[in-house]
């Protein structure tokens, strides 16, 4: 029965192969591919011939992704639990999507596989959840998405569990279903452009990115001049609350880690694809500090940055007589900060 079942996943590989298809020799013990060296494959290198010739397992997994080895790229919407399918649901509808013929195949624990085909020229296409049910006190109260009540899409560097394997822990056969099937539809259907666009989360963002505003000019409330030194330790450790809840940064934790960063997003990079932190601020200091290219602005070039001051002498200045406030003859010479 076993050989029968080797012959027949190797039969399916073949054909995968002949529409234009990467697939990988996949463990029955565990879920994961059989070669150690798999992950080379996600950047284009052919697979060498033996391991077709040489093929022992009823698992097979498929490379996805832009950078496949192989000519055909796709994606695949892994719909994860009842909750995720019935989401699916919801989302296609909302964006007027047909019921194309495509590949949609019943997992072995019960999920959903849909495919779909990459448009020629796209050079990538980000693996990661594009909905879910977060848990703010799950993995010891620092939040993490509820297994099986996700949707992933499994793009560059990704692997999709294809029929006929079967499931490790079930024993069930990973199914296509009918009319969705290699049989009848060649290849998958086109991924629509709202689909490739959607958002890969990190972590739940519970606020949308600033919408841009116009700056308003400050009037002073004190004649007084502030340092910047002085105006921060005034603000002491509400520098964070200020720039998030008054100035508009949009904020990516809910508290700094041990060395004082708090993870945020860069103004005008919210990014609304990956959704992962672009930017830090230190609440302690003020400083703003650009993750891509590791520049460092102050709280007060931050404020300029965000639109809600004309110059960071007015966001000083603002914050100076909010925190301090004391009536006072302006120095005589006034120091360069």
């Amino acid at each position: 029965m076993v050989n029968a079942d080797f012959a027949h996943t190797k039969a399916c590989v073949n054909h995968y192969r002949k529409v234009g298809l990467c697939p990988l020799p996949s463990r029955m013990d565990i879920k994961g591919p059989m070669l150690e060296t798999y992950a080379e494959h996600y950047d284009a290198k052919p697979v060498p011939e033996e391991i077709y010739s040489d093929w022992a397992t009823t698992n097979v997994q498929i490379i996805t992704g832009t950078q496949s080895p192989s000519p055909t790229k796709i994606l695949v919407v892994d719909l994860d639990g009842p909750e995720a399918l019935e989401a699916w649901q919801k989302i296609t509808w909302q964006k007027n999507h047909k019921d194309d013929p495509t590949w949609h195949s019943v997992t072995g624990s019960g999920g959903h596989h849909i495919y779909f085909l990459l448009p020629d020229g796209l050079t990538e296409c980000p693996s990661g959840i594009v909905w879910g049910l977060y848990d703010t006190w799950g993995k010891t109260g620092k939040g993490q998405w509820v297994k099986h009540k996700e949707i992933r899409i499994l793009g560059d560097r990704a692997l999709v569990v294809a029929p006929p394997s079967k499931h490790v822990e079930t024993g069930k056969r990973y199914e296509f279903m009918m009319p969705h099937t290699p049989k009848i539809n060649r290849l998958p259907a086109i991924a629509p452009d709202w689909l490739l666009s959607m958002p890969r989360l990190s972590t739940p963002r519970f606020t949308e990115p600033p919408a841009p505003r116009k700056p308003v000019a400050y009037t002073r409330q004190s004649d007084r001049y502030y340092t910047r030194e002085e105006v921060l330790d005034a603000v002491a450790d509400q520098k964070f609350d200020i720039a998030c809840r008054e100035w508009g940064l949009v904020s990516a934790c809910s508290g700094p880690n041990p060395a004082g960063w708090c993870s945020c997003f860069v103004p005008g990079r919210e990014d609304a694809r990956y959704a992962k932190p672009s930017g830090s601020f230190h609440f302690r200091d003020g400083t703003f500090q650009d993750l891509k290219d590791k520049t460092a602005i102050s709280m007060f070039d931050l404020a300029v940055v965000l639109g809600v001051f004309a110059t960071w002498q007015e966001a000083r200045d603002s914050l100076g007589d909010r925190f301090i406030g004391k009536r006072v003859a302006e120095p005589k010479y006034k120091f360069a900060y």
